[in-house]
Formats: C-alpha cells, structure tokens, sequence
C-alpha cells in the first residue's frame, strides 16, 4: 500500500479501527515522487477502507484518518456483504456532498476472506519483479512550464507546475481560481476562530487547510497551519494560528503574483 495526498488506509475490524500508515507526496505525479510503502494480510472479518479527499468539501486534506462519519457508515454494516456496504456507503456520500461536490471521490473497501473462501479465489499475484517488462508508452505532450516568479522561499512550485501539466492550462486555471476563492474565505473564517478564542474548532478547521495550501504550494503556511492541528496547549495553538495570518498572507500573495504571470506567459 502506498498513499498519495488521500487520508491513511484504514483497517476495520470488530476491535475498532485502525491507521496503516503510508504517507506519500500530496500530489502522486510529481518527478521524483517517493513513496513509503507497507504490506498487510487482512484476517477473516477484516476490511481495509480506501478513501480519497473528496469525500466532504470541508475535509479537502491529506494525511490523518478517514473521517468519523465516513467510518461509521461502513462499520454499522459490518454485518452486510461487501458489495451490498459499498452501494450503501455510496449513498450516503453522495447525500452528504450534495448535488455539486467540489471534487471527486473515491471509496475502496478490500475483506479479509476465510482459507476455504481463498482456495476458490484467484492466484496469487506474482511481485513486480516477476512482471513482464510493459511495453514503452509515448509521453503525452508537455505543457509550457509556467514561470517561478513567486519570490525564493515563500513558494514550493514544483508540485504545482506539475499539476500544471497533468491537466493543462484551462483545467488548471479552474482549479486554481476555485483555490484562491476558497483560500479567501478559509483565511476569513481562520480569523473568527482566533477572535473567538475557538482552539478546539482551529483543530479540525486547520488539517483541512493545511491539505489545500499544500497541495497549491503554500508549503510554509501549510506546515504552521499542521502545527496549530497538533498543539496540544491551547494558548500555544492560538498563538500559532495568528502567526498563520501573518506568513499566510504573504504567500498567498506570491501566489496570485505567479498565477498571474503563469496566466501571460
């Protein structure tokens, strides 16, 4: 199992439910990525819950656990075929994101299956290095990189050209404007709950907003913003969360600056 940008792989089982941690870059077509990865063997009873970060708009984030809810629709099914939990699950998402969600979504749920269940199942899979060697694909062609104009330091870029290029210049600037509207608003609300002294809500509000800034490059911002979601003191939460209003600001601002010059290149 490898993660990429998606809350960790869960594994359900009647003794509660569990984190298999596999972290990976937030965005999973960068050059270079690096995976870390872990094996598991699932015992009889046991489902493993795959879910990406598009399940709610207001838990657009990497990294952590599958949200509450989400586990909680599976595991009161615990008793229901796979099959008949994951067009029930589905449901329920899709009553929760309501008619125009802003991102896509993905649900995976894998069981653990008795040894009399797996003499009737498939073979096993042979490991990679048994695999025939595939046949060389083309490269699609690349976009134009957009200039780094953004000020040294301020910005990580490399994760957000590569975006760039994997669904072009209109997609992107689609995305891109939606991010800066939410950005705006995030950044609003950010400071009711520091004015109304609200450390619990900055909590659950900061793993959210720390997903979306680094996904979009805002890398210091975002790594504060992670800082404020794992402060256990409550005053030192606060603190950190005025100094995201200060440092996130600025790069915001980079951001646009290199949106803009991206957009005339």
């Amino acid at each position: 199992i490898a993660s990429a940008g998606h809350p960790h792989p869960m594994v359900l089982s009647r003794s509660g439910a569990k984190s298999v941690m596999a972290d990976g870059p937030l965005l999973g077509f960068t050059r270079d990525a690096r995976y870390e990865s872990v094996q598991l063997r699932l015992d009889w009873g046991d489902r493993l819950l795959l879910a990406t970060d598009g399940l709610d708009p207001n838990e657009l984030a990497s990294g952590g656990p599958c949200p509450d809810w989400l586990i909680g629709e599976v595991t009161e099914r615990a008793r229901q075929p796979l099959a008949q939990v994951v067009e029930g699950v589905s449901h329920r998402i899709a009553e929760r994101i309501g008619p125009d969600p802003e991102d896509d979504w993905t649900l995976i749920l894998i069981e653990g299956i008795s040894w009399a269940q797996r003499a009737e199942g498939l073979p096993a899979m042979a490991m990679p290095g048994a695999s025939p060697r595939p046949a060389p694909v083309k490269a699609p062609a690349m976009v134009a990189a957009a200039p780094a104009s953004a000020p040294a330091g301020l910005l990580d870029l490399a994760g957000v050209s590569a975006l760039r290029q994997a669904v072009g210049p209109e997609g992107f600037r689609r995305l891109a404007t939606r991010f800066t509207e939410n950005t705006t608003r995030r950044f609003g609300e950010w400071a009711d709950l520091i004015a109304a002294g609200d450390a619990a809500g900055l909590v659950t509000t900061a793993h959210a907003f720390a997903g979306v800034l680094g996904q979009f490059g805002l890398a210091g911002t975002a790594a504060l913003a992670r800082q404020v979601e794992h402060e256990p003191d409550s005053a030192e939460r606060l603190r950190l969360a005025r100094q995201v209003l200060v440092e996130g600001p600025r790069e915001f601002a980079a951001f646009r600056d290199w949106l803009e010059a991206s957009a005339d290149a």
